[in-house]
């Protein structure tokens, strides 16, 4: 957050007392970088706090999932094409393609629609999908593990954001300071050479 300052210039610049080597503005400079800096350690317990309201959320959405959603077995209507990889991604993941299949809902009603299946399956073959509760193919509900990764993902790329705008802040302000600084030292070359004339 402090680009090219060091942390130990600016921890002299917040030291009480007249160093004629520290400017007014190198102080502002340091205790906007202290402020920004404590905003980012305080907001860890609000952080916190917001991923344990979304992993609530999130279980609640995967217990209403669990309830909503079911297998059911599905029968491959057409053969499946053969999908090849090349090289070595050919032993590293399996051949994954699609075919359109048939299923039943435990009400009696017949549904269709494209699923995965593997590479090369044929018609007549059985995989097993997961449905709503109007029978339609969906995903699978959240497992516990997918809630607790969304969470912990979901806390640090905030926080992370949040870092971001405020390291963001310090350099706009820096740049700032940086101009005024230049500026001052032209006015003070100035002088010196009208002084030596």
């Amino acid at each position: 957050m402090f680009g090219t300052t060091s942390s130990s210039a600016l921890w002299s610049a917040l030291q009480p007392g007249g160093n004629p080597l520290i400017r007014p503005s190198d102080r502002r400079q340091a205790r906007l970088a202290a402020v920004l800096i404590a905003l980012a350690l305080l907001s860890g317990p609000l952080m916190a706090a917001y991923g344990f309201s979304y992993h609530a959320s999130l279980t609640d959405r995967a217990a209403a999932q669990q309830h909503d959603r079911y297998r059911v077995d599905a029968i491959v209507t057409e053969d499946a094409p053969v999908t090849e990889r090349n090289g070595a991604m050919a032993f590293q993941m399996p051949r994954q393609a699609t075919a359109l299949a048939e299923w039943s809902t435990p009400d009696g009603k017949r549904h269709e629609g494209t699923v995965p299946v593997a590479g090369g399956a044929s018609a007549g073959d059985t995989i097993t999908i997961w449905v709503d509760g109007d029978g339609d193919r969906t995903t699978a509900p959240l497992s516990p593990g997918q809630t607790v990764t969304a969470a912990v993902l979901a806390t640090i790329g905030t926080w992370l954001l949040f870092v971001a705008a405020l390291a963001g802040i310090y350099v706009l302000m820096r740049v700032r300071l940086d101009r005024e600084r230049y500026a001052a030292w032209e006015r003070e070359w100035r002088e010196f050479d009208e002084h030596r004339t």
